[in-house]
């Protein structure tokens, strides 16, 4: 009987390992789709904000960026800025 339990620790130990290997693939696909997601809404008004920022600081409040509208494609990697002015 002790011979028997010993034959079956490997496959199980196979068969957990395989599920820890696919839960933890899963939990990386779900977070990084998260990511993904929230940076296709998102990093348009991030850089938004960067830019303005940046350009303020870097002039020392002498010039300003007013930028009306961003739009960011993530899949081609346009970014379009569109003037506050029209």
């Amino acid at each position: 009987m002790n011979e028997y339990r010993e034959e079956r620790k490997p496959g199980r130990k196979k068969r957990i390992l395989l599920k820890i290997l696919i839960w933890f693939t899963i939990m990386i696909l779900v977070m990084g789709s998260g990511v993904f997601t929230i940076g296709y809404y998102y990093y348009g008004r991030i850089i938004q904000i960067f830019l303005t920022e940046a350009i303020q600081k870097g002039s020392k409040g002498l010039y300003k960026a007013d930028i009306g509208h961003l739009r960011l494609d993530i899949f081609t990697g346009d970014l379009f800025l569109f003037s506050a002015l029209f």
